[in-house]
């Protein structure tokens, strides 16, 4: 039976394990105490914090028995040109956090 599952968002390019399948339905932040591992070294000092405490997630359709497969995905923040591997990628959606200040966009390149 499918349920909805959610994954943390990273700055720039990540990998997400999720199970085959899954069908992504949106992306925001969740604001709460969270770690993360990887920091867009672009962003202001208060950028990073505004980073950890927004807590962006996506959130997916997903059928927890399917396999699992690594997805990768790119967050571009509003301005800055696209990387090239996003060419071809599909438009997740946008988040913002620091009341609006922030405003990525995060694209997924599908299942390999």
């Amino acid at each position: 039976m499918p349920v909805i599952w959610k994954f943390d968002v990273m700055p720039e390019a990540f990998e997400v394990e999720m199970p085959t399948g899954a069908r992504i339905l949106s992306v925001a932040c969740q604001p709460g105490p969270r770690h993360i591992a990887l920091w867009n070294q672009r962003l202001p000092e208060e950028g990073r914090a505004g980073w950890a405490a927004a807590g962006p997630r996506l959130w997916a359709l997903v059928e927890p028995s399917a396999p699992p497969v690594k997805r990768r995905f790119v967050t571009v923040a509003t301005g800055q040109p696209l990387p090239d591997e996003v060419n071809g990628f599909a438009y997740a959606g946008t988040f913002m956090f620091h009341s609006g200040q922030y405003v990525f966009h995060l694209f997924d390149a599908g299942e390999p």
